[in-house]
């Protein structure tokens, strides 16, 4: 049986993979933020991804970016983990590639977390890979700075960076790019 979390992430993912083709591929701004509000449904405050793109954008910019419109990946799933938080409770965490076409590569790029608040699930927090210690949480044998440890870095939404205990972790997929495997075993550590 699929989680309703689940579910509600992919209805994220699905939603998301459209408002970033559109981003490209609209002629029209309207159809673009169409999509963006969508997307921002399912966000808490402040959480919603940055897209942007000129409200009427000129044939240099849609020359340039509308091809991309076809390079946009959907967003892999690597690793869910289900966290006991003090204050939300059920605290789900998705690890994630990235969406961008300018980095086509299916890296291990983004930490999305997931509550339930007591409207239905929102996104309430995004994370990036800490680029400086790329994921381990350490920096030349000591604690890395940029990240405090935790190999991740926030980009918007909750201070999540004591998500609480462990509770499950599934492994979706191993992120396939070599660079990311460092990161990966990090992440393996953790257990229930």
């Amino acid at each position: 049986m699929v989680k309703p979390v689940t579910q509600f992430m992919t209805r994220y993912l699905v939603q998301e993979y459209d408002t970033e083709v559109m981003k490209y591929a609209a002629r029209h701004h309207g159809d673009f933020t169409d999509e963006l509000s969508a997307l921002s449904e399912l966000c808490g405050p402040g959480v919603a991804p940055p897209l942007e793109r000129p409200v009427i954008p000129d044939r240099a910019w849609r020359e340039e970016n509308e091809p991309k419109a076809d390079l946009v990946a959907a967003r892999t799933a690597f690793r869910y983990e289900n966290h006991a938080h003090p204050r939300l409770g059920e605290l789900h965490a998705f690890y994630l590639s990235d969406i961008d076409p300018d980095l086509p590569e299916r890296r291990l790029r983004q930490l999305i977390y997931v509550a339930d608040e007591g409207k239905g699930f929102l996104v309430i927090a995004r994370y990036a890979l800490c680029e400086r210690c790329r994921g381990t949480g350490q920096t030349g044998g000591s604690t890395c700075p940029e990240c405090a440890g935790s190999g991740w870095r926030r980009e918007a939404g909750e201070d999540l960076s004591a998500p609480g205990r462990l509770v499950e972790a599934t492994n979706f997929e191993v992120p396939p790019h070599p660079d990311d495997l460092p990161a990966w075993e990090a992440l393996q550590r953790r257990v229930p």
